[in-house]
């Protein structure tokens, strides 16, 4: 189940991400797992329709929240650093608040796909989110 090939077209984005080893950039890599997460979660979301046991709304969470967070976290970044006449080139702060977006994004996700969290999900998810500002 396709939304309108937008899935698809997420995932091509992700192989146009591909520009040799510069692709190991922070930049690239946070730009291309921005269309990745979009894509993932408009499938996730598609799924459903036809018979999978998980909710349509972890696709749309992880579509929504992580490709769509991700996409304006990376372009913020970005952005503030050339504004600011600084080099490119994410700190390890920057970083790790991308890791950290994408663990909240899974930690949301992870009881429709039969994985507990040791704590209520509001805490592990709002533990990770605070962390990640």
């Amino acid at each position: 189940m396709s939304f309108g090939n937008a899935d698809a077209a997420f995932m091509d984005r992700v192989a146009e991400a591909y520009i040799g080893k510069a692709v190991f950039q922070s930049e690239i890599l946070m730009l291309a797992g921005s269309s990745f997460l979009a894509g993932t979660g408009l499938m996730l979301a598609g799924i459903p329709r036809v018979g999978a046991p998980w909710t349509e709304f972890s696709g749309w969470h992880v579509a929504l929240m992580g490709g769509l967070g991700l996409g304006v976290y990376a372009i913020l970044c970005i952005a503030g650093k050339l504004h600011t006449s600084q080099p490119i080139g994410q700190s390890i702060s920057i970083r790790i608040g991308a890791r950290l977006l994408v663990l909240a994004v899974g930690f949301r996700i992870s009881p429709d796909f039969g994985f507990e969290n040791p704590a209520p999900i509001s805490v592990c998810q709002s533990s990770v989110g605070l962390a990640h500002f």
